[in-house]
């Protein structure tokens, strides 16, 4: 065989194998998903929490309206440090929403400033659907984090499709302590309680019990953004929330890769699964 054909059939192969080993990586949990439980508001559920590497990770811990996690979680710390304040127009939230309750979508929903405007917080009606007998089951039971741990918290089951989310219980924040991790989890809403502006409503956790409740906004809790987007993953993040393996997207029949640096190139004719 003439000696530079051989050398390109050998960089062809390398090419090929290097291309499936990236196609391999792309395809796995590290992609983040929003999985379609068939619910009647058409609200698909994240498969992991901000900041989560996969779904059993408790991810980033946020104060309600804020934008970036930090080492202590108290009013002081807090967007309006006065608790008082809260409802008032020195209140930032109130200030730019005036009476709105519900900051989804806004500059202060962490989705959506973290993974772009088709994400968002979900809202208590969102929440109160996933908790919805008549559409989901919850099972307690634990998972594998990205360290090896047993990580337990909730399989919600479709009763629509069998489509699963796992929600880990990934305690809170409090000052600047982390309690009850893998025993209890209070993940945020959009929606602040209506006759408190000192607190906004989120969907708890523990082994006995899930349900809707309310907490201070000051405290540190985690994130499961929604989207009713048509989109099928997460094609836009922070720099901090930037995957360390290539991000695979899917639109209109084109398979779109993108490495960590930016780098990216797309396929015809790929179907979803």
């Amino acid at each position: 065989m003439n000696k530079s054909i051989s050398i390109l059939l050998t960089l062809f192969a390398l090419a090929i194998n290097t291309f499936a080993d990236d196609f391999s990586i792309a395809s796995n949990l590290d992609t983040i998903r929003m999985v379609d439980l068939g619910l009647p508001s058409g609200t698909r559920w994240a498969d992991r929490n901000i900041g989560a590497d996969c779904p059993a990770d408790t991810g980033n811990y946020y104060a309600w309206g804020e934008l970036t996690s930090k080492n202590n979680y108290t009013w002081s710390t807090y967007l309006c440090p006065v608790n008082s304040d809260c409802g008032t127009n020195n209140d930032p939230i109130y200030a730019a929403q005036g009476n709105n309750l519900d900051i989804s979508g806004s500059a202060f929903d962490a989705a959506t400033v973290l993974w772009g405007s088709d994400y968002e917080l979900p809202d208590s009606t969102q929440c109160a659907e996933l908790l919805n007998s008549d559409y989901t089951t919850w099972d307690w039971t634990s998972q594998t984090d990205k360290n090896g741990h047993e990580m337990n918290g909730y399989l919600v089951t479709s009763k629509i499709n069998s489509n699963t989310i796992f929600l880990p219980a990934a305690g809170y924040f409090s000052n600047a302590t982390l309690s009850n991790v893998s025993a209890t989890c209070y993940y945020w809403s959009a929606t602040q309680r209506f006759d408190n502006a000192r607190a906004a409503r989120n969907l708890y956790i523990n082994a006995t019990s899930h349900v809707d409740n309310a907490r201070a906004r000051y405290y540190g809790h985690v994130i499961r953004p929604v989207t009713t987007a048509s989109s099928t993953a997460v094609t836009e993040v922070s720099t901090s929330q930037k995957p360390s393996k290539p991000l695979k997207t899917l639109r209109n029949g084109y398979l779109s890769i993108s490495s960590p640096d930016g780098t990216s190139f797309s396929l015809s004719g790929a179907k979803n699964k």
